[in-house]
């Protein structure tokens, strides 16, 4: 299952854990440079990031996804060849 999170806060990677503690094959795609980067204001992100690992969620930061099918999807890294190197996450389209 993929979860696209351009949000960088906690609705991303809750559901990413929900599903992922549920047993299914989670990945978190972000164009954000990590997983939920806002939760570093509360003090979050290291437990959030740990948990994640521990649940085996793969998270592909820095990635837009690009095409969406039935049971399939993909993504590209924001800094690849379409755009500039250190393109901010921002402006990653």
């Amino acid at each position: 299952m993929v979860i696209y999170d351009t949000d960088g806060y906690y609705m991303g990677v809750s559901l990413a854990e929900k599903l992922a503690s549920e047993g299914r094959e989670v990945t978190l795609v972000t164009p954000h440079p990590t997983s939920g980067p806002f939760l570093a204001f509360t003090a979050e992100a290291a437990f959030v990031h740990r948990m994640l690992e521990r649940l085996h969620v793969e998270v592909l930061s820095d990635h837009v996804v690009t095409e969406i099918e039935p049971a399939r999807s993909e993504a590209r890294p924001c800094s690849g060849t379409n755009s500039p190197p250190g393109t901010p996450a921002a402006s990653c389209s």
